[in-house]
């Protein structure tokens, strides 16, 4: 009696054939790109580090011990100790929470907004886009660090407010992406060809329009979360951030002050690296993503 063999699982197979051929896209990638691949590593590793903050830190960010205030890097304190005896190292990684955290939704409400307007504005045209572009200039004519500072003053300082004061300087550039990009897409025949079918505006900018943008979102948003964690540390270090206990890296770099920079060096160049690599590493990711996205610049 013949023994046919069992047949295999279709979708099972597909994806043990696929899996490789995934992983050689992204060594592929990575080869083309070493630098947004370092850059992506480098903010996976900070991500990790962030969420598993109480697990690889020796004590929490807000534990003093008044024995070893002012120590210099040491076995027991890694980056050193700040004037209340607080662990530099403990305090660095909870405040990759709060940059990454507070970053993450400042972009996220900037880029809905500037979505929504940018949708908005190119596709009507006319008088509502000539209203909302005036808008968008006179807050681009004002420093964003200047407004962020506005809308913390008039809020009050907290977490919440720092995030409304970020999302609202990101929506200006976000609109201007979106809505020139919108205007290209308009002028496409399936476009024309949807409108002419009778689908409501509605239906063409979600099904037609939206979907073919995604890409320059996508850059704009990588290299958005750049600028939201610098104005943070920025508006942390003049004292206008998230208040404490919570430990920000701006606000680490403003407790030092410039005395103590010079007796106490390790105080402000280990938050000033954190702050340097984690936005140069998005504007790399960024520029990498651009190149992948947009079939122009692809080699």
């Amino acid at each position: 009696m013949a023994i046919t063999a069992a047949p295999l699982d279709k979708s099972l197979a597909s994806r043990e054939v696929g899996r490789p051929a995934r992983i050689m896209r992204l060594r592929r990638m990575a080869q083309q790109k070493p630098l947004g691949a370092i850059a992506a590593t480098l903010l996976m590793l900070v991500t990790v580090l962030a969420l598993a903050a109480p697990h690889v830190t020796p004590s929490r960010y807000d534990h003093q011990d008044l024995t070893a205030t002012l120590e210099g890097p040491t076995r027991g304190h890694m980056l050193g100790t700040d004037e209340l005896g607080r662990d530099s190292f403990s305090r660095i990684v909870y405040g990759a929470r709060v940059s990454l955290g507070v970053g993450l939704a400042a972009v996220v409400l900037g880029l809905a907004i500037g979505i929504t307007t940018g949708l908005i504005c190119g596709y009507a045209g006319g008088v509502t886009d000539l209203a909302a572009q005036r808008v968008m200039d006179a807050m681009l004519a004002m420093p964003l660090l200047l407004t962020a500072m506005v809308i913390v003053t008039v809020l009050g300082a907290s977490v919440r407010s720092v995030i409304i004061a970020l999302g609202v300087t990101v929506v200006p550039g976000v609109n201007r992406v979106v809505r020139g990009s919108v205007l290209g897409v308009k002028a496409s025949l399936y476009v024309d060809a949807a409108r002419a079918l009778g689908a409501p505006s509605f239906r063409i900018v979600l099904r037609h329009v939206l979907p073919n943008i995604l890409a320059p979102i996508i850059v704009a948003a990588s290299v958005t979360m750049g600028f939201a964690i610098i104005t943070e540390a920025s508006l942390s270090f003049l004292g206008m951030g998230v208040p404490p206990p919570f430990p920000t890296w701006g606000g680490m770099l403003g407790s030092s002050g410039i005395s103590g920079f010079a007796q106490q060096p390790w105080l402000a160049i280990f938050p000033g690296v954190a702050i340097s690599a984690v936005v140069l590493a998005f504007n790399l990711l960024g520029d990498t993503l651009r190149d992948l996205l947009d079939p122009r610049l692809r080699s």
